[in-house]
């Protein structure tokens, strides 16, 4: 069966051999409908070929039976496919380059014909067709259309579309349109790169590229995209200075961007940025005026839902956890029925998160394990590595270390396909020390959390997170009472952070953190007392299950 074949030259030869022998009307269906592509539609071949219906039903008959093609579907309309690839391909190599040019451009003006109402669905399609034919204006217009349109479909296709309107347009935009359309094209590269693995210095070179055509156009909404994107994207390699300046410079702009869904990644990119230096005062502070600023509504509800997430997210770190858990709600009231795939799994993220700050509570492991599977189709390196640290702290919380350690290995072998460390990465060292620790093996965990906490930012709060998890590591190992000097201090440092930036559950856990070593060193009072202090804090939050556990461990 030629289906099954890999052809050699010498079959490709007579391949071609073979078209050239068919009569005229026959090898001007093939050639044509090769330049559509190896599936096509007979409605659509008719519309380019020219050819009244018998005349067309008599060459692809003859096309059929010669094992050139194969109907592969009658309904609604009739399909065809080119019986192997390569058939495809010599037919479309034997037109000469202008004539295959002009029937691209014909093609592309028949799918627009025949797809009024569905143009969006054929934008990438048309781009190719356009490109092909040589017509740069149609090629960079319908590129925008399917980057624009697949952005919530298919995010990671979208990511290319972008990139390579980039390549289209050129060094040099010849009009202040493609310029725009550029700048446009780098910031929405840049905020899509920060999910799938761009490297550090392509999203640089971008944010650098965007600003020098920023210059040349009187665009603040664009620019303050590309500078909260490039915000977002600097702060997760740990470039905390550039961050902050694109963040600062983004905020600038606010008060002139009217639109709604500019304005919600502007909230969103800038508070993230400014909680992970530290701020996280100044991240709920935006996250909450932009709510009542009146430029997000209902009538842009994927840009309000983005601003909820925002603020959910800001409210959990600070313990706030029923109120995270409202504003996580009407963001995914919000998201239902649209086209939003990655703020959706940012949602269920946050959401997550909620769960991890109340301890865990029962539903857990099934909710996370949604998360996982929304992660999974997205595609996203970042969001795939966040589920399997979530997942992985559940089954800490109860005891299954194998589990635990089973979903690191898994973030790893996805990390190591990477090639460029994302500051993400370091979040799956924490687990892996836990469990290595619950496991026995001290030496191990002591090392993965040596060079965490060496490389991590002191402002950052995932910083304040991974003192306590680095104390919780030394507790557990032997010789607390040499390391008790050791221990205080980074719980002291710990202490000291969360109160400076309001993070109740992570001062929840340090004083747990620290009853458990005052305790391992004999010290039973001041293990009741901290204990006793967690457990207020635990009740003010609303942590659920960190209250069940606590309660359990103090006497009646």
């Amino acid at each position: 069966n030629i289906d099954s074949l890999t052809l050699p030259p010498t079959v490709q030869l007579i391949l071609a051999a073979r078209i050239d022998r068919l009569g005229e009307r026959e090898k001007n269906v093939m050639q044509t409908a090769s330049v559509i592509g190896r599936d096509f539609d007979r409605r659509l071949l008719q519309n380019v070929v020219g050819y009244g219906a018998g005349e067309l039903d008599a060459a692809l008959g003859a096309l059929m039976r010669a094992e050139f093609l194969h109907e592969t579907a009658v309904y609604p309309t009739s399909q065809y496919q080119f019986r192997h690839p390569l058939t495809q391909e010599v037919a479309l190599n034997s037109q000469l380059r202008e004539r295959r040019a002009r029937v691209h451009a014909t093609v592309a003006e028949a799918v627009i014909a025949l797809n009024a109402n569905a143009l969006n669905e054929q934008a990438p399609l048309l781009a190719q067709h356009f490109e092909a034919a040589g017509d740069l204006a149609g090629a960079i217009r319908w590129s925008e259309r399917a980057a624009t349109w697949l952005r919530g479909r298919d995010p990671k296709v979208s990511l290319r579309h972008w990139e390579h309107l980039i390549e289209l347009v050129g060094e040099t935009p010849a009009s202040a349109t493609l310029a725009r359309v550029a700048l446009k094209a780098c910031a929405q590269a840049i905020d899509l790169g920060f999910a799938y693995a761009l490297a550090f210095a392509r999203g640089e070179w971008l944010y650098r590229r965007g600003k020098v055509l920023a210059a040349h156009v009187n665009e603040p909404a664009l620019e303050a995209g590309l500078d909260a994107a490039f915000a977002r994207f600097a702060i997760s390699f740990n470039q905390t200075e550039d961050a902050l300046t694109a963040a600062e410079d983004a905020l600038r702009h606010a008060p002139e961007i009217d639109d709604a869904g500019v304005y919600a990644d502007l909230i969103y990119s800038t508070a993230l940025t400014f909680a992970n230096t530290g701020r996280i005062e100044e991240a709920v502070a935006i996250a909450a005026a932009a709510l009542k600023s009146g430029k997000v509504t209902d009538h842009a509800p994927i840009a309000l839902s983005r601003v909820h997430t925002a603020h959910a997210m800001w409210l959990t770190i600070r313990g706030h956890l029923d109120a995270a858990l409202s504003a996580v709600n009407r963001a995914a009231e919000l998201l239902h029925g649209q086209h939003a795939a990655l703020h959706v799994v940012t949602n269920e993220l946050v959401r997550c998160l909620g769960l991890r700050a109340r301890g865990f509570p029962d539903g857990s492991l099934e909710r996370i394990a949604h998360y996982f599977t929304v992660a999974e189709a997205s595609g996203a390196f970042f969001y795939r590595i966040y589920a399997r640290v979530l997942l992985a702290e559940a089954h800490l919380a109860k005891g299954d270390y194998d589990a635990a350690l089973d979903l690191i290995k898994e973030g790893t072998a996805i990390r190591d396909l990477e090639g460029e460390t994302n500051t993400v990465f370091r979040a799956l060292e924490g687990p892996r020390a836990l469990a290595l620790a619950a496991r026995g093996q001290f030496a191990e965990a002591r090392a993965v959390m040596e060079v965490l906490i060496d490389g991590e930012r002191h402002t950052s709060f995932f910083y304040v997170e991974r003192l306590v998890v680095h104390a919780e590591v030394l507790i557990a190992t032997d010789g607390v009472r040499d390391a008790q000097p050791r221990i205080e201090a980074v719980l002291a440092e710990a202490g000291d952070l969360a109160r400076q930036m309001k993070m109740q559950p992570i001062l929840a856990r340090s004083l747990q953190a620290r009853a458990q070593l005052l305790r391992a060193c004999g010290d039973e009072a001041g293990w009741e007392r901290e204990l006793r202090e967690a457990l207020r804090l635990y009740r003010e939050m609303g942590a659920t299950q960190w209250i069940v556990r606590t309660t359990q461990m103090l006497p009646s």
